[in-house]
């Protein structure tokens, strides 16, 4: 016969090696739905064979978070398998609670005294230790016992505190928390400093409560065999009442077998920092000299060998806040702008004052680049040193972007995109489609940010559009690659902070722009390929330009002045929101790595037809046209108020006038004095007109009727030469079309008379 073998699940393997059995892992719990408590297992396999960890408050009720308005239970996940590096996990945007084992409940909802408090990271470490009788909950992480909005202990933690009357909270960790591996690259700080950051916030927190604080941890000795309380419990030479005595003398002692503990109520912060090792790079090296050796390590950013019975500095770790270029040197610097946001750049250093913080040996360890460039890259093949032919190195001014990119929901960004550029349909998209256009537009910056792009406008002269809103969320998205600057840093001479960057937004909401200089300049920027970067005190120099302008304002029908030329511009009326939410644009943030996560996956809706992507017939909006309209020169909108007033008055379709007349009634309407030249210009650069081939034509005019004051009756003229056709559909909008009159165009001329008339008349050349 054979033999037959069952082989136990992951959560089954992980209960039984820490002695949990089906029923010590039992606990009676109060529902928020149902009117009496039932028994149901503390920890359970989920479907695909993950271990849950339940929570239950210090009252014995299921702990739930709110996902959408729906109470859900909470759970914490142990991996069978971890995933990039992560044991565990928990519900996304759920809170962070303590782990309540069954022995602390109990004395909680009976107001019993708890002398010792332990507080470990790993809830099977808490439940095990709890099965041996302490008094123990347990931690997710080894911050994780703190409210960081409201700098304290968690509520929950306090609550149990003072209401149980603890006296002693003893922070446990496991045996390893002095462990350090060596890795080249990597600094040795870190592992150790975040520990005892940990415990000293502990101890930060704990202090106003009035109680002994304690540090405790498993002795090195057992890292590799027993690194956690519950398999030091499990460990087959443990004599566990020993363990458990010794855990609750909390003295240090030098006999002790299993744990060190430190009062860290007594002793102070330069204490604990020594204890860890990072107090001084030399004696973190003489604890750590049996792993490092003779090897490079880096010590809290800076570089050291020990060599010739000497630690020597290698590299200070300020040298990587430096850099050559050239023969200039230079500092990242970070700084806020008007807007508040922090930005990144590097700003030109005087080489006596870097000799005069760190001393003439600190420039052997500075990188050192031939020349400054611009290449913006979002996705995976990012650098920051490009190297090109013969080993000339370029230091990239465009700055990385760290969003870990992961799929979720994106539901409220869609919902903002759409406030702006609604859809007019979402299961059917078309070509010219706002909601397409904006999702190709942010589509092609994040994937393509060597596109040319259009110069985006959102305008409104109501409140609360959310075109701030809307500014300071695509700066979050590109971090330091995106500047939101006002009018007066975008005129400044240095351009530094904006030059290098993929996003220039300008908000001149209470700054009207200068606007014929700056709109060439704005025209500039949004059609050049290379600019001058330009710092303070240093010559220019020409980098690559791929910067894409977003501006923002409140004059929405004169915020820059337009013409019909001006197709690289796509502006939309902002509007308001129908109800205000303060916290909208935290809620946009939290789905910026989702957001990048769709933009990656997406695929560009419209076909790339010009040089700036999009089709110029599709950028051409309502709010596009009114600025036109509202921001012509004097030339051009004289021109057009007597070609409209004449179309107008005589609800004619078309009319002919050549251009000398056409000269004299511009002027003599307006304020303004145009030559004839000016005017010829215009109908050819601006309208594509040139003047018909000679022919006989009517020229209509206005004279006042005899027989009534207020009326105006029409006398046709007529002329022969090379006239311009004026055609009603090409100058005149709808909206210009309200309270025409009507008049009765016939005239009563004899034909032979017309016809006598126009051999007299002289052929005019233009």
């Amino acid at each position: 016969m054979e033999a037959h073998t069952s082989t136990k699940s992951y959560c089954e393997a992980r209960l039984s090696q820490a002695g949990i059995t089906k029923d010590l892992a039992k606990f009676k719990v109060r529902f928020y739905d149902e009117p009496l408590p039932r028994t149901v297992s503390l920890f359970q396999e989920d479907k695909t064979g993950n271990l849950l960890i339940r929570y239950i408050d210090l009252n014995g009720e299921q702990v739930y978070y709110d996902q959408k308005g729906k109470l859900l239970e909470f759970f914490r996940t142990r991996f069978k398998e971890p995933k990039n590096t992560f044991k565990y996990s928990q519900a996304k945007g759920s809170p962070v609670h303590m782990y309540w084992t069954p022995n602390v409940i109990k004395k909680y909802k009976s107001q019993e005294s708890i002398k010792t408090l332990f507080i470990t990271e790993g809830e099977i470490k808490a439940f095990v230790g709890n099965l041996h009788g302490l008094d123990i909950a347990g931690i997710g992480g080894i911050h994780n016992f703190a409210d960081k909005k409201n700098n304290t202990l968690l509520p929950e933690l306090e609550k149990l505190i003072t209401e149980c009357k603890v006296r002693n909270l003893v922070l446990l960790f496991d045996a390893d928390c002095l462990s350090v591996s060596y890795e080249e690259e990597k600094d040795l700080y870190t592992r150790p400093n975040s520990f005892y950051t940990a415990v000293k916030r502990f101890k930060e927190l704990a202090t106003p409560l009035n109680i002994d604080v304690y540090f405790t941890h498993i002795l090195p000795d057992y890292t590799e065999k027993a690194k956690g309380l519950d398999d030091l419990i499990n460990l087959q030479d443990t004599d566990i009442q020993e363990l458990i005595s010794e855990l609750n003398l909390l003295s240090r002692g030098s006999d002790r077998k299993y744990f060190h503990t430190l009062s860290i109520s007594e002793n102070s912060i330069s204490v604990l920092r020594k204890y860890f090792a990072i107090d001084s790079v030399k004696n973190f090296y003489l604890k750590y000299s049996n792993l490092i050796q003779e090897k490079v390590f880096i010590f809290n950013g800076s570089m050291y060998q020990y060599e010739a019975d000497d630690l020597k500095m290698l590299k200070h770790r300020d040298a990587n806040n430096y850099l050559r270029v050239g023969c200039e040197y230079y500092k990242h610097v970070s700084r806020i702008n008007s807007k508040g946001d922090i930005e990144r750049t590097i700003k030109k250093w005087k080489i006596g004052e870097i000799t005069r913080d760190y001393g003439r040996s600190f420039f052997k360890n500075l990188d050192k680049f031939d020349e400054l460039c611009n290449i913006p890259d979002n996705l995976d093949s990012y650098q920051r040193v490009v190297e090109i032919d013969n080993g000339i190195l370029n230091y990239n001014l465009y700055e990385p972007m760290t969003h870990v990119v992961q799929e979720g929901s994106i539901e409220n960004t869609l919902s903002f995109l759409q406030h702006f550029y609604p859809a007019e349909s979402l299961d059917n998209p078309k070509e010219g489609d706002a909601f397409q256009i904006i999702l190709d537009y942010l589509t092609l910056i994040y994937q393509r940010p060597l596109q040319m792009l259009p110069i985006l406008g959102l305008v409104s002269k109501d409140q609360k559009t959310g075109k701030t809103t809307f500014l300071k969320w695509l700066k979050q998205i590109f971090m330091s690659n995106a500047t939101i600057l006002g009018n007066a840093e975008f005129k400044m001479e240095f351009n530094t902070h904006y030059i290098s960057k993929l996003l220039i937004m300008i908000d001149e909401s209470f700054i009207e722009i200068d606007k014929k200089h700056e709109k060439e300049r704005i025209k500039n920027l949004a059609t050049s390929h290379r600019q001058f970067y330009h710092p303070k005190g240093v010559d220019p120099t020409e980098i690559d330009f791929f910067g894409k302008l977003i501006m923002c304002s409140n004059n929405e029908n004169n915020f820059i002045p337009l013409e019909n030329s001006d197709v690289r511009f796509f502006i939309i009326k902002a509007k308001p929101f129908e109800k205000e939410d303060p916290d909208f644009l935290d809620k946009l943030i939290a789905e910026i790595p989702h957001f990048l996560y769709f933009l990656r996956k997406r695929k560009i809706f419209h076909p790339k037809t010009t040089r700036a992507w999009f089709s110029e017939k599709h950028l051409i909006t309502n709010q596009f046209n009114q600025i036109v309209r509202q921001t012509r020169g004097h030339l051009e909108r004289d021109v057009i108020d007597y070609i409209q007033e004449i179309l107008l008055t005589h609800d004619l379709e078309s009319f002919k006038i050549d251009g000398k007349r056409l000269h004299e009634a511009v002027n003599e309407q307006s304020k303004f004095k145009h030559s004839v030249v000016d005017i010829k210009n215009y109908l050819k650069n601006d309208r594509n007109m040139l003047p018909l081939k000679s022919q006989r034509y009517k020229i209509p005019t206005l004279y006042p009727d005899t027989n009534s004051s207020n009326e105006l009756a029409v006398n046709w003229i007529d002329a022969n030469g090379r006239p311009y056709e004026f055609f009603r559909a090409d100058w005149v909008e709808e909206e210009d079309q309200v309270g025409v009159q009507e008049f009765d165009l016939s005239t009563d001329s004899d034909d032979q008379v017309k016809e006598e008339a126009l051999e007299l008349e002289p052929e005019i050349p233009f």
